[in-house]
């Protein structure tokens, strides 16, 4: 569902929609590979906060809240440059745009596991 000033709403529904399109086995498969749960506290232009849980560790799937192995901080509009490939992960933290709060090899994992989605995307 989009979230009104979240560009990023758009690639969550997507990944939601991915991870549902999913047979239980090829979701089970997902989860087995990355075995993470990851929050992401992203800011849109008004300072205006959205958080939400990629469960990669137990159900495969999206909601909201803030409990994580590690909370991942950025902009929106990184975000999505990030999901897009446009940014990557090593990038963005060593250019300041992502932070991380929580366990550091769990956030290493984030642009695998971007790669997945957007691949997965690709094929919708």
């Amino acid at each position: 569902m989009p979230i009104e000033g979240f560009a990023s709403s758009s690639i969550i529904d997507q990944l939601t929609g991915v991870l549902t399109a999913l047979s239980p086995e090829d979701r089970k498969k997902e989860v087995n590979k990355t075995k993470a749960v990851y929050a992401f506290e992203v800011t849109n232009s008004k300072g205006g906060k959205h958080y939400f849980v990629v469960d990669l560790k137990q159900a495969g799937k999206v909601t909201d809240g803030k409990t994580a192995g590690v909370v991942l901080i950025l902009k929106d509009g990184d975000f999505v440059d990030l999901a897009s490939g446009k940014l990557t992960g090593q990038g963005a933290f060593m250019g300041g745009k992502l932070k991380s709060k929580g366990n550091i090899m769990l956030a290493l994992k984030l642009e695998s596991v971007l790669k997945a989605v957007k691949g997965a995307v690709a094929k919708l």
